[in-house]
């Protein structure tokens, strides 16, 4: 069993280990990001959004272990993401930003 997190400060902490344990793993992508949500459509393909001057998407093929940063086309903080599969999703942000992929990020 895989969980992932993201936080401020770049944090994206995962753990791989049995249910019943608290042995989490802290890697960081760097201080410049603050990190507000997170949602894995499959095992090993994941997204986290939040801002890094402008607002950021990132993507993971691996289960969290590196994350490559997306087209995110919008300037403000995003808060929160959710994909109904790999390809479809969307994140939300301040100031009523909405925005949508169907290729999971590619372009």
């Amino acid at each position: 069993i895989r969980a992932n997190a993201v936080g401020a400060a770049g944090a994206t902490p995962f753990t791989a280990t049995p249910p019943d344990s608290a042995a989490w793993q802290n890697e960081n992508l760097g201080s410049s990001y603050d990190l507000r949500g997170t949602c894995f459509p499959s095992e090993s393909i994941g997204f986290a959004v939040g801002f890094n001057a402008t607002g950021v998407v990132l993507r993971t093929d691996n289960g969290g272990l590196l994350w490559s940063p997306q087209l995110a086309n919008t300037p403000g903080l995003l808060n929160e993401v959710f994909f109904v599969d790999p390809m479809r999703g969307w994140a939300v942000g301040d100031n009523g930003a909405v925005i949508h992929t169907v290729t999971g990020g590619d372009p």
